[in-house]
């Protein structure tokens, strides 16, 4: 028990230490070698991260990734291939070493000593759990029989290919004696467990692109610009498949009838007629090259590409999904939208949308919704059902299900003529939507449609200054703001708009009222204005901030926050009139178009190529850890460990406003009703595991402390 105490204290105390930090989110940024999954629930996936190895896991079939510690001194090498020959015991070939670890990815031991380092590995392989194989550039292979300590050449004859550059091979072995190598134009076999190889006939004259062995006889091999081939007696003959693509990167057959092609132009199509036909059933509008696929059984499969690409398939190759998408083909995001239950999208110049149901933990690409090719530059919505997103050419689709489908077949234009010629929309229903804009070298405008887009009516000569953001606080009162201090008001549900003078000459980014009455505009070089007369007077305040402010969010009358766009938060307590800076230099994020704000405590920032997510908890915060004794101002909270109830004993002067428990993934797990200054909080729903309580006071103090559920 003291040895679990020491180690939940560490994790404590590095949990601290990285709250208050931007955490990248999604997507996962690598540039994936290797990939291979234990069961359809727990798989790994290697590969490079900015120059650096990295290894990521999954234990909920692809849905969330997290990535692996490694040794201090591997991280500069890329990671080539994965294979595990139980749940908890596997291995990674680095460049020129071997990783193992034998608990299920928690730590890594690198293993040198032995590794044939004349060589280039690029292949690893296992047929039991003493015996693998590395397979190396232009040829060698090498063999182990004592689980990676020692590896001895098993003397591949050299090739006749002749080449002057490097020859990537490729192994297998689909049983413990049989095994085949393709080197540029040559096919090698063992049947001894590579105490011999002979040279096979082959396809002659043809490169041999990929192949795949379901048994020691039947055999795949894609050549370039030849198809795919199969052999039913171990390669002494092979028969075209007629069905079977041209370029194969990877392919993987689960039987005889089944099979998946990974092609060229992120494609996959599959084959139940043993290669007779093989029809596309998949295609991404991201480009990239695939570099696996691994099937644990024979529904779930995964492949991988060579620009981080991962997608899953739960039918065995009928459908597939992106589940992390090509990390070198991200194009710039614009747009991000959550509303009900933690579901959330993100839209952009990539492939398709991004799709959450929890609050971004976890992400998935939805490539079907919208039309191929269709650009998203916007997500607006009058409530969780009824939205648009904004397209190419500022044309848009409504939504009414909260972006789960959108009217494609019915497209709208938008008030202005041109490409991102509108900077907002606003919906105040699925009939009443507003816009602000400009059509091709046109003035400055704002634009009313009562039909949900179908028709706009425009209003005023236009203003001198262009318009950035909408806010209606009521249906009759609403204002804008933009350009050089620009802010105009409306009181008839937009039939007529006066400007207000604001003192700042600075643009105004984003306008956002609290009430009819009190309202904040923010912008760049970090401006900010306030008002409590309805707009008529505005206030210049100080946030602290030098960077454009380009978001606002209420928590209450008064307390609020403030996102810039490289990161940089502020928060404010009274309601605007004074503003403390909550990050640091140090944790800048470059190019931030959005922010959610969950709620007091949690944040999510979408980037040009990535989404982060940061705690809000004020650096100030006091708070005890797990068996200290609380000192000062702090909860006090026992017993801990607590098996079904907890008491919660606040300090003296402290009124709670929120309760919250947070899981160790920072995720909400309980809301309770708050009490007195003694509070009996029932845990026993909660699996075990290490928590933490925070509460915030109405004075906006806030206090945690972390106990343990057993």
């Amino acid at each position: 028990m003291k040895k679990l105490y020491f180690v939940l204290l560490l994790l404590s105390g590095l949990a601290q230490t990285a709250q208050g930090q931007w955490q990248a989110a999604y997507p996962l940024g690598i540039s994936a070698s290797g990939v291979y999954f234990t069961s359809d629930q727990a798989g790994y996936v290697v590969g490079e991260q900015g120059g650096r190895g990295v290894i990521v896991k999954t234990a909920d079939s692809g849905l969330s990734w997290s990535k692996l510690p490694l040794p201090a001194n591997t991280s500069s090498s890329r990671m080539r291939s994965v294979w595990f020959t139980a749940a908890d015991t596997g291995y990674v070939l680095q460049d020129y070493g071997l990783l193992k670890t034998q608990n299920a990815g928690v730590s890594w031991t690198l293993m040198t000593s032995g590794f044939p380092n004349q060589d280039q590995a690029t292949g690893l392989q296992f047929t039991s759990a003493r015996t693998g194989y590395l397979n190396c550039l232009n040829g060698p292979v090498y063999k182990t029989t004592d689980a990676g300590q020692t590896w001895q050449d098993t003397h591949v004859p050299a090739g006749g290919s002749g080449s002057s550059y490097p020859t990537v091979t490729q192994l297998v072995f689909p049983s413990a004696r049989v095994g085949y190598l393709i080197v540029g134009f040559e096919l090698f076999k063992t049947s001894d467990a590579g105490a011999s190889w002979q040279l096979l006939p082959g396809l002659a004259g043809r490169r041999y692109r990929t192949i795949m062995f379901r048994t020691a006889t039947e055999g795949y091999v894609n050549v370039d610009f030849g198809g795919t081939y199969r052999t039913l007696d171990g390669g002494a003959t092979w028969t075209p498949l007629a069905g079977a693509w041209d370029s194969a990167d990877c392919m993987y057959f689960t039987d005889s009838q089944r099979g998946v092609f990974l092609t060229s132009y992120s494609t996959i199509s599959q084959t139940i007629d043993g290669g007779a036909t093989a029809p596309r059933v998949y295609h991404s509008n991201y480009t990239f090259s695939w570099t696996g696929v691994h099937f644990p059984t024979a529904q779930f499969g995964c492949g991988v590409g060579g620009d981080g690409a991962i997608v899953i398939t739960r039918d065995g190759g009928r459908t597939w999904r992106m589940h992390n998408p090509s990390s070198t083909n991200l194009r710039t995001n614009y747009a991000m939208f959550f509303g009900r239950n933690g579901e959330g999208l993100i839209g952009g110049e990539a492939a398709g949308l991004w799709r959450t149901s929890d609050y971004g933990q976890r992400w998935v690409v939805d490539e079907q919704t919208l039309p191929a090719y269709r650009n998203i530059y916007g997500l607006h919505f009058a409530d969780p059902d009824t939205g648009l997103v904004v397209t190419t050419n500022n044309g848009f689709y409504m939504t009414y299900d909260g972006g789960k489908s959108f009217r494609t077949a019915t497209p709208r234009s938008g008030a202005f003529v041109g490409h991102r010629s509108a900077t907002d929309y606003l919906l105040l229903s699925s009939k009443v939507i507003f816009t602000t804009g400009s059509s091709v070298s046109g003035p400055a405008r704002l634009a009313k449609s009562t039909n949900g887009g179908q028709s706009w009516s425009y209003y005023g000569p236009g203003f001198q200054n262009r318009l950035a953001s909408l806010d209606f606080p009521t249906p009759q009162v609403g204002y804008a703001c933009g350009a050089v201090g620009k802010i105009v008001r409306t009181t008839n549900g937009g039939s007529s708009w006066q400007e207000v003078d604001a003192p700042v000459n600075n643009d105004l980014l984003k306008i956002k009222f609290r009430t009819p009455t009190f309202g904040l505009a923010v912008g760049t070089y970090g401006g900010i204005v306030r008002t409590t007369d309805g707009g008529t007077t505005w206030t210049s305040v100080a946030s602290g901030l030098n960077f454009s402010l380009i978001d606002l969010h209420f928590v209450s009358d008064s307390v609020a926050y403030v996102g810039s766009s490289v990161g940089d938060l502020a928060r404010t307590d009274n309601g605007g009139r004074t503003w403390k800076v909550i990050t640091t230099v140090a944790e800048r994020l470059p190019g931030v178009r959005k922010y959610y704000f969950r709620d007091a405590t949690t944040v999510l920032a979408l980037t040009d190529y990535s989404v982060y997510r940061r705690d809000l908890t004020d650096r100030t915060i006091l708070s005890t850890s797990v068996g200290a004794a609380p000192r000062g101002a702090a909860l006090e909270l026992y017993p801990n460990p607590a098996s079904k109830t907890v008491t919660v004993q606040y300090p003296a002067g402290f009124v709670p406003v929120s309760l919250r428990v947070y899981d160790g993934q920072g995720r909400l797990v309980l809301e309770p009703r708050r009490g007195g200054p003694l509070h009996a909080l029932s845990v026993a729903e909660l699996p075990a595991g290490l928590y933490v309580l925070r509460a915030e006071s109405s004075q906006h103090l806030s206090l945690t402390h972390r106990f343990i559920k057993q």
